[in-house]
């Protein structure tokens, strides 16, 4: 989850990028966000859902923030089980449509490109919602996956520091030394580079050239700092290199017969 401070319309408030879940956390990030808008004195922006992966706890935040707006990525979120549930539960006028381009009020602040033409797997239950919560029945499910359903993914650039956030569609960072677990390999991490998640989110080829002009979009911007979703704090990758790992990662798994590259 990622907080940001912008000005709209001559007024502070801020913005709050992805909703997770409390977990083993001693404290429910929502009710921290709460005490945080309160203690700035700050109103929220909105409440923006990361991808169409990211919604297992969405209720939590809808019940949390009535009077906030809840933007979603509109392929996948609320088409599925949970999705229908929301929906069921808050009605649909509860939740927006993410703007595919961001908004115009937050140019130079934050920018946001939100990624369709992807698909991804079919919804599983996550232990949240059920499933039993164990590395062995994970990896049963990595293995069974196949990315069939049509997706969507956000990606969040800060101006001001050059930070990048990406979407699941790119894989994990790991520095060159470590230790990356099974599960991740299998999706494609490796220590010392970022590429396409070349297991569960792909581009379809229907909409190939169009997942090429949102990269294009993407790299368009001043990167200096790139971490995804769920990198861990220092798991950033950072230096003169970053766009070009980056880059290379992406451009080595689209195929440039499609007239999708250079980007």
């Amino acid at each position: 989850q990622k907080t940001n401070q912008v000005k709209v319309d001559g007024q502070d408030k801020l913005v709050i990028f992805g909703m997770p879940g409390q977990f083993k956390n001693p404290f429910h990030p929502a009710k921290l966000a709460r005490e945080l808008s309160q203690q700035l004195d700050m109103k929220l922006f909105g409440i923006l859902g990361q991808g169409g992966l990211h919604m297992a706890f969405i209720h939590e935040w809808a019940e949390e923030f009535p009077e906030v707006p809840i933007f979603v990525p509109p392929a996948r979120v609320l088409r599925t089980a949970p999705g229908r549930k929301l929906i069921d539960k808050f009605g649909k006028d509860r939740f927006t449509d993410f703007p595919a381009e961001g908004w115009a009020e937050l140019k130079g602040q934050l920018e946001f490109r939100l990624m369709d033409g992807l698909l991804v797997h079919v919804d599983v239950p996550t232990p949240n919602e059920g499933s039993k919560d164990s590395k062995l029945n994970m990896l049963k499910t990595m293995a069974k996956i196949k990315p069939v359903d049509p997706h969507d993914e956000v990606f969040c650039f800060h101006p001001p520091s050059g930070l990048l956030i990406g979407g699941d569609n790119l894989t994990w960072h790991f520095k060159d030394g470590e230790k990356v677990p099974l599960m991740l390999k299998m999706a494609g991490c490796k220590c010392g580079s970022v590429g396409l998640n070349k297991q569960a989110i792909v581009a379809d080829p229907v909409y190939k050239e169009r997942v090429a002009e949102h990269w294009r979009a993407i790299m368009a911007h001043d990167i200096r700092v790139y971490c995804g979703f769920h990198e861990r704090p220092g798991q950033a990758l950072e230096g003169p290199r970053v766009k070009d790992i980056l880059l290379r990662g992406v451009a080595a798994q689209m195929n440039p017969s499609a007239g999708c590259l250079p980007f």
